[in-house]
């Protein structure tokens, strides 16, 4: 949000649900529909897959509990395990995949 300049009310705006409905996804919550998730990911330029996936702010995952920790890494380990399958498979995918890490490494 803050690389876009967004703020809870834009989220509040474009979703139609309250501001504290979107402070409560900022917190951890999920949105339970797609569609939600689809439009936040898109006003903000990243893929749903990121908002919905492990890490990432809108992230179901409990980040103070240990088992929350070890169920984000198993989570991180089997996407990451799966997208570089698929980037394998891909005509210069692990390059492409390989720029796509930089990018979110430069992030962190």
């Amino acid at each position: 949000m803050a690389k876009r300049g967004a703020v809870l009310a834009d989220i509040s705006r474009l979703t139609g649900c309250a501001v504290s409905t979107a402070s409560t996804w900022r917190r951890g919550t999920l949105p339970r529909h797609g569609a939600t998730i689809a439009k936040i990911a898109k006003f903000l330029g990243v893929d749903a897959q990121y908002l919905a996936g492990a890490g990432a702010v809108f992230s179901n995952e409990n980040r103070s509990s240990k088992g929350g920790a070890r169920r984000e890494k198993a989570a991180v380990k089997k996407k990451f395990s799966a997208a570089l399958e698929k980037a394998s498979a891909a005509r210069g995918g692990l390059e492409r995949l390989g720029r796509v890490l930089d990018e979110f490494s430069a992030e962190l």
